[in-house]
């Protein structure tokens, strides 16, 4: 086998190695609202046996209802930390993930990340008389070795 030859394969192997070790996938979704119920924009499932990264990002914008202006509008960028204990999705150390960036011309309008069962979840809330069309995506990191 030439020099170059064995390099390649060498190359070849840690990023195989790598890829092995280190997954990521994105999550998308929409949703709309039509008054302040909490409803589920994504659903993240996690499987045992890894630690995951999850960070998210939130548009809303409301498209109608009887309260409100007509250019309301929000942005949420969420992030937490999770693993698997005992078969149930936890927040990394317990802590509460972080909402790194919220603004909102509506105050009552959130998105937050939840677990249920196995699921991390994002979860937003509108205002009562508001429609209002939520979009989000997350970019998920997991490692399981």
């Amino acid at each position: 086998m030439s020099q170059r030859t064995l390099l390649q394969a060498e190359s070849e192997q840690v990023y195989k190695d790598e890829v092995r070790l280190a997954f990521g996938h994105t999550v998308v979704g929409r949703v709309v609202t039509t008054d302040a119920t909490t409803t589920t924009l994504l659903s993240i499932p996690l499987l045992a046996s890894r630690t995951f990264l999850v960070e998210v990002r939130v548009v809303a914008r409301r498209t109608g209802g009887a309260a409100g202006a007509t250019d309301d509008g929000a942005v949420y960028v969420l992030v937490g930390g999770y693993t698997m204990v005992g078969g149930v999705a936890t927040a990394i150390s317990g802590t509460t993930p972080a909402s790194l960036f919220s603004d909102e011309d509506q105050a009552g309008w959130v998105a937050t990340l939840d677990v249920s069962g196995t699921t991390v979840r994002v979860r937003v809330t509108g205002t009562a008389n508001n429609n209002v069309t939520w979009v989000g995506k997350a970019s998920v990191m997991e490692v399981n070795q």
